[in-house]
């Protein structure tokens, strides 16, 4: 449906998408290294209320009506291999 969609200064959505009747709002993070930790934790408590908020803000009046999910997508990088791993629901 949309990727890279930003909503004021503080709000940014990766990818929006929908399955089955649900609109799904991606959080994508990718690493090269683990030097500074896994992607997921980079996942913080304000980041996932601020994809909360950006949410609200795209769905606007019609939040009450869909069912929505936000998961998140991680995207390590190692010796040329990339290992993806999808947390749903998050």
């Amino acid at each position: 449906m949309a990727q890279n969609s930003r909503f004021g200064r503080s709000f940014e959505i990766d990818l929006i998408a929908s399955k089955k009747g649900v609109i799904v709002f991606v959080e994508v993070k990718t690493r090269k290294s683990l030097r500074y930790g896994y992607p997921e934790e980079a996942i913080t408590y304000k980041k996932k209320k601020n994809l909360v908020l950006a949410s609200q803000i795209y769905l606007g009046k019609a939040a009450e009506q869909v069912q929505v999910r936000i998961d998140v997508i991680t995207i390590t990088v190692s010796c040329g291999k990339a290992k993806l791993r999808h947390f749903i629901g998050v």
